[in-house]
Order: C-alpha cells, then structure tokens, then sequence
C-alpha cells in the first residue's frame, strides 16, 4: 500500500511520538518568573522603586528598534549614544548609526540634559536615559524611532574597566 501507513506503522508512530513528549515533560521547561528587567516572554517588567508602582523595562537599544509597539507608553531604560539632530538631543543605539544619522534609529529625548553632557552632543556622548517612550512620535520629516517624554534621567555611561 504505497503512501498510506499500515497499522502497525501507524501504532508506531505514535507511540514514539507520545514517549518524545513525555520525555521532554519530565525535563521540564523552565519556570518564568513573574517580573523580568525587560519584559520578555509577556512577563512584567520589574518595580522601579522610589516608593512607586510603576515598572521600569530595561530595554537593550537593539529590542527597542526591533519592537516599539512592546513598550509604547511604558517608562523604560535604554542605553545609546546622544547627539543633537536639528539642535535637539537624540540617542542612537551605535557610534555609527550616530555618526550616519540614520533614518527611524534615533530617539528624541523630551528632557534636561546637565552641562557636561550638553557639552558633548557635537562628538556624541555614551548615556543611559529613564523615561516613558512614545513611538507614535516621528518627528520632522519622520525619522525618528520615537521620543522619551517624562524623562526621569539622563546619565553618562561609566567609564570601561581597566584591564590588568
């Protein structure tokens, strides 16, 4: 009987099938825990603190530009280089996309830079920035990834550690 199982076959098979999933039951698939620093897996992102409620996502650059519409209107954290792009200060993931200017990969911050990081968006400064992202923001033009408004901080990136 060609392209049909036999019975035998047939049993088989899923008996085969039925000890594959059995065997990966009894491995267990990780728990996920209720909080994660980033949300992954539809978890919530963890507390901020400060006595409040609310939850920060520390979200790598690179997620953020992959998926906006996972932390719109949520307060995150992101790290990237800041410049100023039309006299306004703009995180970008990367020195080179920085330096390209390239279009939806910068992100326009809604808050106070201190003098010393003012004085360095002409070359590019390394910061972590902690705000609430909008990317139904595009900008002039619409190039922009989006913006953080209610920006609760802006910090310089410590220096790398020296090697022995």
């Amino acid at each position: 009987m060609t392209g049909t199982l036999s019975n035998a076959s047939a049993l088989l098979l899923a008996l085969m099938l039925s000890g594959a999933g059995a065997h990966a039951a009894s491995r267990g698939m990780p728990t996920l825990p209720e909080a994660t620093p980033d949300g992954r897996f539809g978890t919530a992102c963890r507390l901020w603190g400060g006595g409040t409620n609310e939850t920060l996502c520390v979200v790598p650059f690179v997620r953020l530009l992959a998926a906006p519409e996972r932390f719109q209107k949520k307060l995150i954290e992101v790290t990237g280089i800041l410049g100023s792009e039309e006299g306004r200060p703009t995180l970008y993931a990367t020195r080179e996309s920085y330096s390209a200017d390239a279009p939806l990969e910068g992100l326009r911050i809604d808050g106070d830079l201190s003098s010393d990081i003012a004085g360095q968006l002409h070359r590019g400064v390394c910061v972590t920035v902690v705000g609430v992202f909008d990317g139904t923001y595009f900008g002039h033009g619409g190039n922009n990834l989006g913006i953080l408004r209610d920006v609760r901080n802006i910090a310089q990136c410590r220096p790398p550690h020296d090697s022995p």
